[in-house]
């Protein structure tokens, strides 16, 4: 009997069940800058203003009656209302402050993220090209030991190794400057979890 797996299972098999945590939504969920919006309105929510008022009997309302009916007739009544600080205007305002704040770093760690991924691709291709230069050098300086080529294609091809080490080593700074201006957008206690993500480990 045959068994027929939803093809999401099968996935799931096959990957180990694993999936790649996004980095975007990982800066969004540590923003420092977020996270002191919302616990502000979430403190500004919990604060309420107190009201007290003291209205007194007066004399008006109790003449007619003796000393003593007045003694213990007489009394101040106190009013205590408390009131939110905030109008429920005022909350929705706030949190569509913070859904504006959120939707910035999003779009932010977006294009961070996008800036720092296209530079491990260019990394990559550059390191392969300098790892062919340097194979097609060594290519070309056997043949010139044989006798089989002039030492100026030698020296022309150790020149091009040496312009792509270059532009390899601008790339690996260009890569580590992108990196940094990732990890500064979360806390520094979330920095190392976030350049696992970033290496997808």
């Amino acid at each position: 009997m045959r068994l027929a797996l939803p093809i999401s299972l099968v996935f799931l098999l096959l990957t180990g069940g694993v999936r790649a945590e996004d980095p975007v939504s990982f800066i969004v969920a540590h923003s420092p800058d977020l996270a002191a919006m919302r616990r502000l309105r979430s403190h500004l929510s919990g604060l309420s203003v107190k009201l007290q008022g003291t209205v007194k009997q007066g004399r008006e309302t109790l003449s007619g009656l003796t000393a003593e009916e007045r003694a213990r007739f007489g009394y101040d009544l106190r009013l205590i209302a408390e009131l939110p600080l905030f109008s429920p205007r005022e909350r929705v305002e706030a949190r569509l402050r913070e859904l504006e704040l959120e939707r910035k770093i999003r779009r932010e760690a977006a294009h961070a993220v996008a800036h720092y991924r296209a530079l491990r691709r260019t990394i990559a291709r550059r390191k392969a090209l300098v790892a062919a230069v340097r194979e097609e050098c060594l290519w070309l300086r056997r043949r010139v030991e044989a006798g089989l080529e002039s030492s100026e294609k030698v020296i022309s091809c150790v020149k091009e190794l040496e312009e792509r080490r270059r532009a390899l080593e601008e790339a690996e700074e260009a890569l580590s400057a992108a990196r940094e201006e990732v990890l500064s957008l979360v806390e520094p206690e979330d920095r190392a979890r976030l350049t696992k993500i970033l290496d997808g480990k």
